[in-house]
């Protein structure tokens, strides 16, 4: 059995699921990589009982959760939806107790970043204390039923309900009677109550917002980051600013976030602040600048990415800013329909004509460097929205029958590859140890590179570091023919195998028998010449005996396949015996195969 392959590619190294990495003991090092999540919305969203209902393809692709969405009915059947919190319209809990229901069915999936999609959908002003006293309400009980139905939290959208766009104070009902600055303290008011009310039922939540101030053009200064003449103009003294000057006057000047539809978002701030005087430690903030919708190269994500965490502090009131940075987190959303919507869309990504990929390479190509850069610079989210096709059955309309496959070829493969730098490699891995190792006794083919690897001999094998027992041929017992190498205690023998440096794919066998409460494996190490091993740890990669491989005089076949990495020129074999359980034993290693898999082939 394979427990561990390595693979080479680009500089990155990429461990097979299953490698014993160890993490250093010193307090504060992690165990393990940061956690990026991939979660799917857009039109094909399901409801509870449609992902109930197909869970299981579900938890086939690569998504670790999605948006959900759903209506309910009120009293005599009446619809209401969820997705349009500020409204002065009363809810009632036990509308949702079918809805929490269908949740709880798939509590157990793989899917454990899922997301109750909620928006704004204003239809009252701030200052309707009536009005609000239901919209309150509203967010309570949405959080409430993300808690009980074991959901991550709420998937916020602040764009929806553009026929009163909440956040435009150019769109509110009375901005003549009230001043800019009056609105914004007004809506900092009512998001402190919104979070207040959301805190109380799901203290713990992650509220995943579409956007929120991290990508919003709120200055040319900001948005261009480097000045420009127009910025400026002369009034005969001295050179000064053309525009806003500040982060108030910025936040109520400048109107459009000329990227998303529905207007000014200059009151969005204030809202998120009211949110941040509230917020408990404990819950989560994700901006989805869903500005990078078309973005594909790195530095995109970067810069967008400094939106949030830089540009827009200015935006946060200083008192909330220690909580914004604790608590705020920058995530990417792509855009599916930009990479099958023809030339000339708005939304449209096309073959990379700056040779970065190839002139002709293909769009689900360019995806996938889209989905892998955004990983690489994301704080823990990346988010794709889709609106013509569909990646599982739904029941709307307005999608189209056609799944993302098969309008965009291959964008399946591009996902996974994008979102796991070692998913082609192990792909190549796999087709090779499929091709050269097979599931019988043969030997593997091509010249063997460990030399008198029958055991005829132990010449050349050597205990590894001090303590260890020395390597014993015993000529009595042997796998094809007498003669194997014994070792009777715990312990390594290594031997040293030279190869071209730095490169070549090779295939590794041995038969390995063992006795009493001894366990045998084998261990690949690397070393350029006599230096030191390029990994601290020993096993990084161990080939252990697979136990469905036994032959009648107990002899287990362990193998793999491994690639050399950069620089390094010697292959450490290194037969490995322990007693786990201090009980005496014995193990006997034989048939030792190091083949190029290169020579095997010709």
């Amino acid at each position: 059995m394979i427990r561990s392959l390595t693979y080479w590619a680009v500089g990155v190294l990429v461990v097979w699921p299953g490698a014993g990495l160890r993490a250093g003991d010193a307090p504060g090092i992690p165990s393990k990589m940061p956690e990026r999540k991939l979660i799917a919305a857009g039109w094909d969203s399901p409801t509870p009982e449609l992902l109930a209902k197909h869970i299981a393809e579900i938890e086939k692709t690569p998504f670790d959760g999605v948006r959900l969405r759903f209506e309910i009915e009120g009293d005599e059947g009446r619809k209401v939806a969820v997705e349009r919190l500020i409204n002065a319209t009363p809810w009632k809990r036990e509308w949702f107790a079918g809805t929490i229901a269908e949740l709880r069915k798939v509590q157990n999936s793989r899917l454990k970043h899922n997301f109750l999609g909620v928006g704004a959908g204003a239809s009252i002003d701030w200052f309707d204390d009536a009005g609000w006293e239901q919209a309150i309400d509203h967010f309570r009980i949405v959080a409430w039923v993300a808690k009980e139905g074991g959901l991550k939290g709420l998937f916020f959208d602040p764009e929806k309900g553009t026929r009163l766009p909440a956040f435009s104070y150019n769109r509110q009902l009375k901005r003549t009677d009230y001043t800019f600055a009056e609105y914004a303290a007004q809506v900092r008011k009512r998001g402190r109550q919104v979070m207040e009310a959301m805190a109380a039922e799901y203290p713990d939540m992650t509220i995943f917002t579409t956007f929120l101030i991290g990508g919003a053009s709120y200055s040319p200064f900001y948005r261009t980051g480097q000045s420009q003449p127009h910025h400026y103009y002369h009034n005969g003294t001295e050179a000064v600013p053309s525009g806003p000057r500040g982060p108030m006057e910025i936040q109520e000047q400048i109107a459009p976030v000329e990227r998303i539809e529905g207007g000014s978002y200059n009151l969005l701030p204030a809202f998120l602040n009211g949110w941040l005087d509230a917020i408990p430690p404990q819950m989560t903030l994700v901006d989805g600048l869903e500005h990078t919708y078309t973005a594909v190269e790195e530095n995109a994500f970067i810069r967008w990415a400094h939106g949030v965490h830089t540009t827009a502090v200015p935006m946060v009131a200083p008192e909330n800013r220690a909580k914004y940075r604790a608590q705020v987190q920058a995530a990417f959303g792509l855009y599916l329909d930009a990479y099958t919507n023809p030339s000339g869309s708005r939304h449209y990504v096309g073959p990379d004509l700056e040779g970065n990929e190839g002139a002709d390479a293909p769009r689900v190509q360019r995806f996938e460097t889209a989905v892998r850069n955004a990983f690489n610079n994301t704080d823990g989210y990346v988010w794709l929205w889709g609106e013509k096709h569909r990646w599982w059955p739904t029941d709307l309309p307005r999608v189209r029958p056609e799944t993302w496959e098969e309008v965009a070829p291959g964008i399946s493969e591009a996902l996974r590859a994008g979102l796991d730098p070692g998913y082609r490699a192990r792909q190549s891995l796999e087709a090779l140890a499929k091709q050269h190792l097979g599931d019988g006794d043969a030997l593997l083919g091509g010249r063997n590179l460990a030399t008198q690897g029958d055991f005829t001999s132990v010449a050349g094998w050597a205990p590894e570091g001090a303590g260890n027992h020395p390597p014993v041929y015993d000529s009595a017992v042997g796998h094809r023919q007498p003669g194997a190498l014994r070792m009777d205690a715990s312990g390594v023998s290594t031997r040293d195998i030279p190869v071209s440096k730095g490169k070549g794919i090779y295939a590794v066998r041995v038969w390995v028998r063992e006795e009493g409460g001894a366990k045998g494996s084998v261990r690949i190490r690397w070393r350029k010449g006599s230096g030191p091993y390029l990994y601290a740890h020993a096993n990084n990669i161990e080939l252990e005996p697979d136990a469905s491989t036994r032959t009648a005089d107990g002899w287990v076949r362990a193998q793999g396949v491994i690639v050399v990495p950069p620089i390094m020129n010697r292959i450490a074999v290194q037969l490995t015996a322990q007693n786990p359980e201090g009980k005496p034993g014995v193990v006997w290693f034989d048939d030792l195969e190091v083949v190029s898999l290169a020579e095997a082939d010709t």
